[in-house]
Formats: structure tokens, sequence, C-alpha cells
């Protein structure tokens, strides 16, 4: 059991959970499926050694006694362990303790996979206002990589530290200008994202109209775009006014219910809202509209994955690692 002390992913796990997990580990993953699997992740040379050398006599180790013991007389064995009521630990996660846990992914006609997750809060009190989770469409995954590229990445090595490609995608990501040019290059990709906000309080469609043209008006981008007085600020003010369509007219919007804000192929902004009871079952879901301006969703996004000043700092963080790890 001292592998497992070690390792804190294992200690939300009962003993004979555990087991069952190392078994399958060293029957399932012998020690070239594990050095493959120690290439895709960003573990240290150190690390790496000592965990394919114990792989490695683990796995003879257990061929041995297997000789010996027969495996239906073992604990451990899938047999009798696969009958065990494992915790379900990957439907969902808690974001905030005043509104139900978030999924890790979405279904419907695109599938989404949880990127990071954090609350947004306003004033220096940090009064705490939604919980909200950022998805990526399943399908798209792929092309971050393409984007987020060596020789794209290479415009800016100078800028960032960093020995490997995952390092200065890890780097600029965090850099508050590099940050908004690799996103904005991930949405000019078409890549599909998708936005789920739930108020921990009660609150109306009007303030969350509100809070939305605001986080787009307090971008830099915004700023940027209203100074040149171009055809971004033509198509800027169509979108707002777009935005503010949706919700005119629709009351009230109870703590716990779901905003969702998603990203469709051609750029446009698809807005709906899901209705849940005091237990958090689904009770409804409804079409709120659709904001065919593209600039309205490029802003949005680049405000909660980019920048000094993200919407929420915490959920910018757990985003970029995630996206840092796709390249």
């Amino acid at each position: 059991m001292t592998f497992f002390a070690k390792c804190p992913s294992f200690l939300l796990l009962s003993a004979e959970e555990n087991q069952l997990i190392f078994y399958r580990l060293v029957s399932k993953h012998p020690p070239v499926q594990m050095f493959r699997l120690l290439r895709s992740r960003g573990f240290t040379s150190s690390f790496k050694f000592r965990l394919l050398a114990t792989s490695s006599v683990a796995s003879v180790g257990l061929f041995t006694f297997l000789q010996v013991v027969p495996e239906r007389s073992l604990i451990w064995s899938d047999a009798s362990l696969s009958k065990l009521p494992l915790p379900d630990i990957t439907e969902s996660i808690s974001v905030d303790k005043s509104v139900p846990a978030f999924p890790k992914n979405i279904g419907g006609k695109t599938d989404f996979t949880l990127l990071g997750y954090g609350t947004r809060s306003v004033t220096f009190l940090s009064f705490r206002v939604y919980a909200l989770g950022i998805y990526i469409a399943k399908e798209d995954i792929p092309k971050v990589q393409t984007v987020l590229d060596s020789k794209f990445m290479s415009n800016f090595t100078n800028k960032t530290k960093g020995s490997s490609h995952f390092e200065h995608v890890s780097n600029a990501l965090k850099d508050a200008t590099l940050s908004s040019i690799l996103v904005e290059n991930l949405l000019d990709a078409d890549i599909r994202f998708k936005v789920r906000i739930v108020p921990v309080r009660n609150t109306d469609f009007n303030h969350l109209k509100d809070g939305l043209i605001k986080s787009i008006l307090a971008s830099s981008k915004t700023k940027e775009i209203q100074r040149e007085q171009g055809d971004l600020a033509t198509q800027l003010d169509q979108g707002l006014d777009e935005l503010r369509k949706p919700f005119t007219t629709r009351g009230s919007f109870a703590k716990g219910n779901a905003l969702l804000l998603e990203r469709l192929p051609n750029s446009s902004l698809e807005l709906s809202s899901e209705t849940y009871d005091k237990q958090g079952l689904l009770l409804k879901q409804t079409h709120l509209g659709e904001i065919e301006s593209p600039i309205i969703s490029k802003l949005l996004l680049l405000q909660y994955l980019s920048g000094d000043k993200p919407l929420s700092p915490n959920t910018k963080e757990k985003s970029c690692e995630q996206l840092s790890l796709l390249v």
C-alpha cells in the first residue's frame, strides 16, 4: 500500500478499489504500453523511471504469483471486484457548494467536454455572482494541436521560457498579451466552445444580460475596436443589440438554473437556459435566441480565456492548463 499512499489521486478510493486499479494496471498495461503512456504525459524523468521499473517488476511478480495461486481465489480478481459499487467520480464536478455540480460532458447536437471551471466575482469584496464552466467541442480538440503547432509557437519562443513545445504553449497562455493572441487564433479556427453559467443566488434575465454586456465592453479588445471606428465597431454595435433581444421580458432566473452560451461553427452564439428543481433534476430546456454577429462570441471567450483581468481567473487558469495538454 506504500505506492498508493504516495499517490494523492488514489486516496479518494478504498483499499479494495485501489487493489482493483493496481491489478488492472499491471495486468493490462505491461511495460511497453506503460512506456507509451508515460511519453504522452508531463512526468519528470525520475518519476517515469521509477514507475516504469515498478510496472515491470509488478508484471513479472504478478505473472509468477498467478502460476501458484488461481486467480479466482484472489480477493482482488476482476470476477469479485467487478461487483464492487465503485464511486461515480467521473460524471460531474463541484464548482461552488451553493449550486449543483457541473457535468463534465454535455451532449446534444455537438458533444462538449469540460476544459475549466470556477466562479465569477465582482467588487473588491469578491462578491460571488455565478459559477461557470467552459467546455470545448470534442470534435474540435485536434484543431488545438494544429493551430498551436511548433511553427506557430516559434513566433513567441523568445518571449516564453521552456525547453519543450508544451512549456512554451503553457507559458504563453499564462501571459496576458500572448494568451490573447493564442486564444484569438483558436477562435479564428472556428473551434467551438460552450459556456455554462449558474447564478449562486436568485437573479433575473435582465441582470444576466447586463453582466454579459458589461463584460464585453470592459474588454481591451472592445475598446480597441471602438477607438478605430471601423467595420468591426459597426458589427459590435449590431451584435450588442442582438444580445439584448433574447433577454427581454423573461422575468426571474432562479439560483441553480443554467444559462448556456454555445459558439456555433459559423462563430454565431446560441443562447439557451436550463431550469432545475430543488433536487437538481432538469425540468426544462429553453432556446433563447442566436446572436449572428461573430464578434460577440469572440469577445466573450477572449474575456474568459485570456488577458490580465479575465472574468474568472481560476476558470482561465484551469482552462489554459487543459488547452496546454492538448498540444
